[in-house]
């Protein structure tokens, strides 16, 4: 996950999705999600450019909107604010207030290259950790 991703289309199904299963049954009863954001800084290219379906037209409002109206809005206004970041995906209430986050970031300083061995084992051991982190 790079925070220039959020609001994007992914991001308006994945949510749409964990929303849905999320949603009180008959009873009352509903999951929680305890949500793991593998955050990587920002890189260079076009990932995270695919948010053509906020756009306020017929066809979006019919394709997109119709299924989840207050996320699409939510992230619209996200988007528009130029505020996409997994904290303002937190603030917002995009996912039940029940929701358990962990952000912290997963970085690779440069004495862990993973073009080399002893590399990859800290890199594995990294993320060992940081999934341990996680769900402490």
């Amino acid at each position: 996950m790079q925070n220039r991703y959020c609001c994007d289309q992914g991001d308006f199904g994945k949510y749409g999705l964990l929303r849905c299963l999320c949603a009180a049954d008959a009873h009352g009863q509903s999951l929680h999600i305890g949500l793991m954001w593998y955050l990587v800084p920002d890189e260079a290219g076009s990932d995270g450019k695919f948010t053509s379906y906020l756009c306020n037209t017929e066809k979006n409002r019919r394709r997109y909107r119709v299924c989840d109206p207050p996320l699409w809005h939510k992230l619209k206004q996200l988007f528009e604010d130029k505020r996409r970041n997994i904290r303002a995906i937190q603030e917002e209430g995009i996912l039940p207030v029940e929701t358990v986050y962990f952000g912290e970031p997963l970085a690779w300083p440069d004495d862990m290259p993973a073009n080399s061995d002893a590399g990859r084992r800290r890199r594995i051991e990294r993320c060992h950790a940081w999934w341990r982190q996680g769900f402490d």
